[in-house]
C-alpha cells in the first residue's frame, strides 16, 4: 500500500491515539473556525493533529469529505514517527539527520496509469471548475476575504523537466482564479524563464498527502534536485504520479494526493494578494502577486482536505533544520547537530577546534536564504534544541562585544516586519563556545559513575508507581 495521508492517520491511531483529535461538531473554515481551535490547543501547550468531520465550503455547503490540520506533521513527535522513527525515546537531531539522509538518497517517482491514481476518482473540468466548493479557510482576523488555501505547488523546469515543489498561500479571486504569493526562489525562476518564452507554467496545487512529502516540500534543495525524487526518498518508496487530466504527460501529479487543482501561471498577469498573517506573527503586506488560472479539480471521492496551520511553522523548522545541517556539513564535518526556529534563527553544535571556527559556520549558515537573520554556534556539550541550554551557553560562554558579530546591510526576507529599508536588513552571528586558545572553567558534574549507578537502579529510590505521578512540568511556568 502506497504512503500517503491516510496511511498516516492508521499509522498514528496505531501508536500515538493520543495524538488525533476527532472533532465530529461540524466547523466552519471560512469563519476563523479552524485556526481558533489550533490556538485554543496550543494555549494548554497541547499540539494534537485535528480531524474535523463535518467542514463547511466557502460557498458554504457541506463539504462531502473531511479536513486536517497539523498533519504535515506538526510536532517533531509525529515527524519521528513519518520517518519510521520510534516516537518515545527518538531525540530531535535524530529526526534532522533521518529526513538529511533521505534528501540525500532520493528516490525517483513511477507513473501510474489514472485508474490506478486515486486523486482521479473526481474530475472537473471547464465551466464545472469552482474553487468555492472546496473548504477554502479564513486564518487572521485582517486577511483579505474571501478565502484561502495553502496547498504543495508542483512544477516541472521548462527546460529540464526537473519537478519543484513549494508552499504557496492562494487567495481566491473567483471560481477559477487565485493570485498567489510567489517569492524569489525555484518557482519564480522558473515563471521567469517562462515568461520570457511567452508561456504559462502548468502547475498542480497539491492538498493532501503524507508528512514525508510535506517535508520535502518544505527543503531548500539544491537547483539540481528533482523535488519529486526527494519527496520518494522521505517516503521510503518511489512518489506515485500520474499524467495531470489538464496538461498530460507534461505535467505530472502526485496520484496519492487528496486533492490536486491543475492551473497555469500566467506570465504576465498580476492582482492583489494580501494582506496575509505570515509566519512573523504578523500581516505580510498587500502586493501585486502572479495569477493562476485554475483548469482542473480533481480530488478522492471522499477527499480529506489538509489545511495548514498559518503562523505555526514546525514543519519549516524541520524541514529547514535538515536542509541547513547537511549544507553545513558539506564544508565544516564538525558540525553536530542544527536547529532551527521561527525561520529566522539557526543554532548549530559544533565540535570546535580552533578560534573563528564558528564565525566561520555562522555565515555558511546565513548563506542558506534570505530569512536566516540570527545565527548562534554552540559546543557540542549543548542541545540546539534545547533553548534553555542554549541561552546559558550565550550567558556564560559568551563576551557580547567579542562574540557578537552584527553584519549589516544584507538582503532581508520581504516579511520581516523590522527591516527599516525594503528587503534589507542586518544579521548576527554569536559565536557562544567555550575558546580553545586559552584555560576556561570546568562546567560542574556529579561523579560520572555516581550518576550511573543511580541512574540504573532509580526504581529502588523511587518506586515507578510514585515516578509516574511526578507531573512533567516546564519548572519556569505556573
Amino acid at each position: 500500500m502506497p504512503k500517503d495521508l491516510r496511511s498516516f492517520l492508521d499509522d498514528l491511531r496505531k501508536h500515538a491515539p493520543e495524538e488525533l483529535v476527532t472533532v465530529t461538531r461540524e466547523v466552519r473554515p471560512a469563519d476563523f473556525e479552524v485556526n481558533t481551535l489550533l490556538e485554543e490547543f496550543e494555549a494548554l501547550g497541547k499540539y494534537p493533529l485535528l480531524l474535523l468531520e463535518h467542514v463547511r465550503s466557502l460557498q458554504g455547503e457541506p463539504w462531502p469529505g473531511r479536513m486536517v490540520s497539523q498533519a504535515d506533521p506538526g510536532t517533531f513527535r509525529r515527524a519521528a514517527l513519518a520517518l519510521g522513527l520510534p516516537m518515545n525515546g527518538t531525540r530531535c537531531q535524530e529526526v534532522i539527520d533521518r529526513l538529511s539522509a533521505a534528501i540525500e538518497r532520493p528516490i525517483p517517482p513511477v507513473v501510474v496509469p489514472r485508474r490506478e491514481a486515486p486523486v482521479q476518482e473526481v474530475v472537473a473540468t471547464g465551466g464545472a471548475v469552482d474553487l468555492a466548493t472546496l473548504p477554502l479557510l479564513m486564518h487572521h482576523e485582517k486577511d483579505t476575504r474571501p478565502g484561502w488555501f495553502t496547498p504543495i505547488m508542483a512544477a516541472a523546469h521548462p527546460e529540464s523537466g526537473r519537478y519543484n515543489l513549494s508552499y504557496h498561500r492562494n487567495l481566491y479571486k473567483g471560481p477559477s482564479r487565485v493570485t498567489s504569493k510567489i517569492s524569489s526562489r525555484h518557482l519564480y525562476e522558473y515563471l521567469q524563464l517562462a515568461a520570457e518564452r511567452g508561456q504559462s507554467v502548468p502547475v498542480a496545487m497539491v492538498v493532501g498527502h503524507h508528512p514525508g512529502f510535506y517535508l520535502a516540500s518544505a527543503m531548500r534543495a539544491p537547483w539540481t534536485v528533482d523535488e519529486y525524487g526527494a519527496a520518494g526518498g522521505t517516503l521510503g518508496e518511489p512518489l506515485r504520479v500520474v499524467p495531470s487530466v489538464s496538461f498530460g504527460e507534461r505535467l505530472l501529479v502526485p496520484a496519492d494526493a487528496e486533492v490536486v487543482v491543475e492551473g497555469e501561471i500566467l506570465p504576465t498577469v498580476k492582482d492583489l494578494e494580501g494582506p496575509f498573517g505570515e509566519w512573523p506573527h504578523y500581516y505580510g503586506p498587500q502586493t501585486k502577486q502572479p495569477v493562476i488560472e485554475c483548469t482542473a479539480i480533481t480530488m478522492r471521492r471522499d477527499a480529506i482536505f489538509q489545511a495548514i496551520w498559518t503562523s505555526h511553522h514546525i514543519i519549516e523548522d524541520i524541514s529547514h533544520a535538515a536542509a541547513v545541517h547537511a549544507h553545513l556539513k558539506t564544508r565544516f564535518p564538525r558540525v553536530l547537530a542544527t536547529s532551527s526556529l521561527y525561520h529566522t534563527w539557526i543554532i548549530t553544535a559544533i565540535d570546535k577546534q580552533s578560534e573563528g571556527e564558528p564565525e566561520r559556520v555562522g555565515a555558511l549558515a546565513l548563506g542558506y536564504g534570505d530569512h536566516v537573520k540570527l545565527v548562534v554556534v554552540v559546543d557540542k556539550d549543548i542541545d540546539p534544541f534545547n533553548l534553555r541550554q542554549v541561552f546559558w551557553a550565550i550567558a556564560v560562554r559568551a563576551q557580547p562585544d567579542q562574540a557578537v558579530q552584527i553584519l549589516r546591510h544584507f538582503k532581508s526576507n520581504p516579511l520581516d516586519p523590522s527591516t527599516v529599508r525594503p528587503n534589507l536588513g542586518s544579521v548576527m552571528i554569536v559565536d557562544a563556545t567555550e575558546p580553545v586558545d586559552r584555560p576556561f572553567e570546568e562546567v560542574v558534574a556529579v561523579p560520572q559513575a555516581v550518576k550511573a549507578r543511580i541512574h540504573s537502579r532509580l526504581e529502588e529510590y523511587v518506586p515507578r508507581d510514585v515516578l509516574n505521578q511526578v507531573p512533567t512540568r516546564d519548572p519556569w511556568q505556573i
